[in-house]
């Protein structure tokens, strides 16, 4: 009679690696070029992500100011709880779409001073009149 070997227990598997954070962190500058034809390239297109913006958060100043109205109204209505929580959850959305364009926001303006300045050479730059001033942005994002 041949004895049997005991079979080891069924081993764990291993642990799932750490989930990562996300985190809303302004991106590095881009790479610079050299070509002033690339420059001015670059710049155009950190000009059009602005003008992008302003209407995205003109959007959602907008909704979150219609959404609020309704808030309002299914708060006072009776049995209508369950509505008004929604669109709390919403708003909240909505508010938190807005403020994550924040950095964006400021990481363009800020490649376009730093762009503008290696165009320049010390001539002063000549930026789209059409975009918000600093005061514009910070009243687009306000609570």
């Amino acid at each position: 009679m041949k004895s049997k070997k005991p079979t080891p227990p069924p081993q764990a598997p291993p642990p799932a690696p750490p989930r990562p954070i996300l985190r809303n962190v302004t991106p590095p500058p881009d790479p610079t070029p050299m070509v002033k034809a690339e420059l001015e390239g670059l710049l155009n297109f950190h000009l059009s992500q602005l003008g992008t913006m302003t209407h995205r958060l003109e959007w959602l100043n907008e909704q979150i100011d219609r959404d609020g109205i309704v808030l309002t109204r299914l708060q006072s209505e009776e049995g209508k709880k369950k509505e008004a929580k929604y669109m709390n959850d919403r708003i909240h959305v909505l508010w938190v779409a807005k403020k994550g364009l924040g950095k964006n926001v400021t990481w363009h303006r800020e490649e376009i001073k730093r762009l503008t300045a290696l165009l320049s050479q010390g001539r002063s730059p000549e930026m789209a009149t059409k975009l918000p001033q600093e005061i514009e942005w910070a009243d687009m994002a306000k609570d």
